[in-house]
């Protein structure tokens, strides 16, 4: 049955996925957290209940396996982001990740080139430019 809502996957439970995206996403009526997946059992097992997320998952596979998302977002250890975006697009699913993307720019390239191939959209966390004292910067690096 469908709510209406952007059903989301959720690769990683640790203190940036809980803080900066789960909570979040949690207060944003268009999106619905269906399932969470994490290489450490317990903690994500804690999370989800913390957060009332459904489904659990012991990896970003099973999950994409098992649920119907539209889309995912990554938060993982960097030198994983690469291949879990990939995975992710390889299943025809959009991505959220944080920065890096890839652990380099050939990878970042392919991932790029890839979500455009598929018609999938590819989102990449860098709030840094928003940022008060970057902005400032870049304007004093400008003049």
């Amino acid at each position: 049955m469908s709510t209406g809502r952007l059903r989301l996957g959720v690769v990683g439970a640790g203190q940036v996925s809980q803080l900066c995206h789960v909570a979040p996403l949690l207060q944003d009526p268009r999106c619905l957290i269906v399932a969470l997946a994490d290489l450490r059992e317990e903690l994500c097992r804690v999370v989800a209940e913390e957060h009332g997320i459904p489904s659990i998952y012991p990896s970003h596979r099973a999950l994409l396996d098992a649920e119907d998302v539209d889309a995912m977002v990554v938060v993982t250890n960097r030198p994983a982001t690469g291949a879990v975006v990939r995975d992710c697009l390889d299943a025809r699913r959009s991505v959220f990740c944080e920065k890096p993307m890839g652990h380099s720019v050939a990878q970042a390239t392919e991932l790029a080139d890839l979500a455009q191939e598929r018609g999938m959209s590819l989102f990449v966390g860098y709030m840094k430019r928003h940022d008060p004292g970057v902005v400032r910067m870049r304007a004093v690096l400008d003049a």
